[in-house]
């Protein structure tokens, strides 16, 4: 980290409030992470274990020990789970695929990014928490949608400040437009609403 000060004496209070700043900033430790699917790393552990015990029977001389024996039935059930969590694995995304077109939504690979395209209006929710990166998208069918805590809604959200009948969202040919319920908390481009305001 750079710290920034300046010897005037005019700048004494920002000077003392940017080295305690750095002073305390020094003090962090970032414990990265890698946020995978368990069902991604248990395969990549089976894979793993799968090549050891190979490497492991390799070793062992032609004739049949209990031992080997052992090896070689842990070798054909890991090699069974791992094939049985890949195909649900594909199935689960082949399943996401099938939905996702039957929205009229289609993925792009633009680089780092990944690219939603839909003439149709959603809604996406992104967690705040760094340690999720998951992204959860609420396609708006025609007409109303009711959103809230309520799990009877139409779109269901959870989380500190969601009313139990939070939002109505109203799609009508290109118009959409979004209704806040009495003391919800509603924002559009950073504003607060609360009466109907038009979206799209």
């Amino acid at each position: 980290m750079l710290a920034a000060i300046s010897p005037a004496d005019v700048n004494y209070g920002e000077t003392l409030s940017t080295l305690r700043y750095a002073n305390r900033a020094k003090n962090i430790v970032n414990k990265p992470v890698v946020n995978e699917d368990p069902t991604a790393r248990l395969i990549r552990d089976l894979r793993k274990e799968i090549e050891d015990l190979q490497k492991r029977l390799n070793l062992v001389p032609e004739q049949q020990s209990p031992s080997e024996k052992q090896l070689q039935t842990r070798l054909h059930q890991n090699e069974a789970l791992v094939a049985t969590l890949t195909n649900q694995w594909e199935e689960k995304w082949q399943r996401a695929h099938t939905i996702m077109q039957s929205k009229g939504l289609t993925l792009s690979d633009a680089g780092a990014t990944v690219t939603v395209d839909t003439e149709k209006p959603y809604l996406v929710a992104i967690d705040y928490d760094p340690l999720n990166a998951s992204v959860t998208m609420c396609y708006l069918q025609e007409g109303m949608s009711h959103i809230g805590s309520d799990s009877s809604l139409d779109i269901v959200l959870r989380g500190k400040g969601i009313l139990s009948h939070h939002c109505v969202i109203s799609v009508d040919d290109d118009d959409v437009v979004l209704q806040p319920s009495e003391e919800a908390f509603c924002s559009v481009d950073g504003e607060q609403v609360v009466k109907e305001a038009k979206l799209w």
